[in-house]
């Protein structure tokens, strides 16, 4: 037995994980099961432990099954007698090689000082193949040796986000977590953050943790998070796609009509979320700043919405969010800012129901012309901003108004106009996507901050805009709320 479970242990591979790391083993990989029956019948061959292996197998199964795996794969393992009179136990696990020569309790490190120097060094290399760090917690961070091998297999670069942070597809060692879909071994993302990037990390962690308060399926949720060789990673569910990445793949027409309702559905479900972003307060219960808090995104772009494998939408992407009661921040995309980005004027609250109104607009005309109409509406929205006087050209949803160089005005811009008078003529943006439409017109894409409507009554319109849709669906009607005939 010990020589075949010392094969098992030496051709054990797994497959590459992040960064190139080398692969990492734990007990339920290998190949002969690490029970009370195997520790027994290699305690058998070991002549030390002769009328006596049944006791230590039970001991060394309950407190030390790893340090024997080690033992035994560094070739050790007339060590093995010495896990239960000298009391080392599998949690104290790692050793590290400061740890040596510090007051501690740890009974290991202790003897491992009188260990020869080269089968010490062996012990603290090769233990780390066996010590995948795990998760038990939802939400917890994790701050890793450098030594740790990561629990991550099938590695790929799923998104390149700033020069500073990435996103790789990956998927969970079961073994090595317990906390997102438990019994198996679940794909998911891990945002990146290179070392100039703390400060970045710790914001959106922040927030994201604060917004778990919530419960709300259509924000991202944190699973973990960890810093490992110098660099911060957050982990969450891994999505099919961003909604822009949908647009470009996804022909509408293939499935109108719930396509329609999947849209109405999602437009309340996302305003209904940042309602209650836009409600929270930075300290749960009471706070005598209540009033002038909320937690506003601060980027909500197509990019920023999530395409969930159920096709949930989710928001994503909370490291421009603020409290209103926080400093003014204004970096945010330029594509979908509110005018007063561009006025000097405080972002808040309102900037978020404008930059989702940009979102649901080309949403609708991915519904009426596809892809290529959003990429068209792109295109067009393109331009120099009359009488500034400046070269430059951008594709706001908004214009300035110049004299003199001078800025004295701000209006939505004619592409809006345009486009709008196009759908309006369109027979598929009558009942239920023209009301969306009037939504977007009346209450969203309106300069003036002041008159825009709040989430909240945002989210009451598209209910009501849902419950017309749902009737007709459920009687004589088609997707777009309109009654069919007899």
């Amino acid at each position: 037995m010990l020589q075949s479970l010392k094969n098992a242990l030496h051709q054990h591979k797994d497959l590459p994980n992040p960064n190139n790391s080398p692969p990492f083993t734990t007990l339920e990989d290998i190949s002969i099961p690490i029970n009370t029956s195997t520790i027994r019948a290699v305690l058998k061959e070991l002549v030390q432990f002769e009328g006596i292996a049944t006791e230590y197998a039970d001991l060394i199964f309950e407190s030390a099954p790893t340090l024997f795996v080690i033992l035994i794969y560094i070739d050790q393992e007339n060590r093995i007698l010495s896990i239960v009179p000298e009391g080392w136990m599998d949690t104290f696990l790692p050793v590290l090689p400061d740890q040596e020569n510090l007051p501690h309790n740890n009974p290991l490190s202790k003897d491992l000082v009188h260990w020869h120097p080269t089968d010490r060094a062996t012990f603290q290399t090769q233990q780390w193949r066996f010590l995948p760090p795990r998760f038990t917690k939802l939400g917890q961070h994790l701050d890793l040796h450098d030594g740790y091998i990561l629990p991550f297999i099938q590695n790929r670069v799923y998104k390149d986000i700033k020069e500073d942070q990435t996103v790789f597809a990956v998927k969970f060692n079961p073994w090595c977590q317990r906390i997102y879909h438990p019994d198996g071994s679940p794909d998911i993302a891990i945002k990146r953050f290179s070392t100039p990037s703390v400060s970045k990390f710790l914001h959106e962690r922040n927030i994201i943790t604060q917004l778990a308060r919530l419960r709300n399926k259509n924000i991202m949720t944190l699973i973990a998070s960890y810093k490992h060789r110098g660099e911060y990673f957050i982990l969450f569910p891994l999505a099919q796609c961003d909604l822009a990445t949908y647009w470009r793949q996804t022909d509408p027409d293939s499935d109108f009509d719930n396509h329609v309702y999947w849209f109405v559905r999602s437009v309340l479900d996302l305003t209904t979320a940042l309602s209650e972003m836009h409600c929270m307060q930075k300290t749960p219960g009471w706070s005598s700043r209540a009033r002038r808090e909320g937690l506003f995104h601060g980027d909500i772009k197509p990019q920023n919405i999530l395409v969930m494998p159920d096709k949930t939408l989710v928001l994503n992407d909370f490291g421009l969010s603020l409290w209103t009661s926080d400093p003014p921040f204004m970096a945010t995309t330029r594509t979908y800012e509110a005018p007063e980005s561009e006025m000097d004027e405080r972002v808040g609250l309102e900037s978020d129901v404008w930059s989702f109104g940009c979102v649901v607009f080309e949403f609708l005309i991915w519904l009426l012309y596809g892809g290529e109409g959003v990429r068209r509406f792109a295109t067009e929205r393109i331009m120099a901003t009359l009488g500034s006087g400046l070269p430059m050209k951008d594709d706001h949803f908004f214009m300035l108004q110049y004299e003199n160089e001078e800025v004295v005005g701000v209006g939505v811009r004619e592409t809006i106009k345009k486009y709008e008078k196009e759908m309006r003529g369109n027979e598929n943006c009558q009942g239920v996507l023209g009301k969306v439409l009037d939504v977007v017109l009346q209450d969203m894409l309106v300069v003036n901050r002041k008159d825009r409507g709040s989430a909240n009554a945002l989210a009451l319109r598209f209910g009501v805009i849902l419950d017309r849709l749902e009737v007709t669906r459920s009687g004589k009607g088609n997707a777009n709320g309109e009654k069919m005939n007899e």
